[in-house]
């Protein structure tokens, strides 16, 4: 009679244990999986973080170029202009 308590007591004790280690691999599962997740999200945010500060980059190289150009055809269109008053001036000189 002892014994067979003792057995059986045994085995619900085997049983319980065989739950509470399944629950704890499955709870072990899921939070490797959440680390898993969260490490991919943040590559995926650096990522996106890179690409931007990419094209940051890009645009300020953009415009330093557009105002390096508009510097350069601002200094053209004033030589122009002082070009063609010079011939101005000079054609009436002549014309006199």
């Amino acid at each position: 009679m002892l014994q067979s308590k003792l057995a059986r007591m045994s085995k619900d004790f085997k049983g319980v244990l065989e739950v509470r280690t399944e629950v704890s691999n499955i709870l072990i599962c899921q939070f490797f999986v959440s680390v898993i997740a969260l490490t991919m999200w943040i590559i995926c945010f650096v990522t996106i973080l890179l690409q931007v500060v990419t094209l940051v980059t890009v645009f300020e190289c953009l415009v330093h170029v557009f105002c390096s150009q508009q510097i350069l055809l601002s200094s053209r269109d004033t030589a122009n202009y002082f070009t063609g008053e010079i011939f101005s001036v000079l054609s009436l000189g002549f014309a006199m």
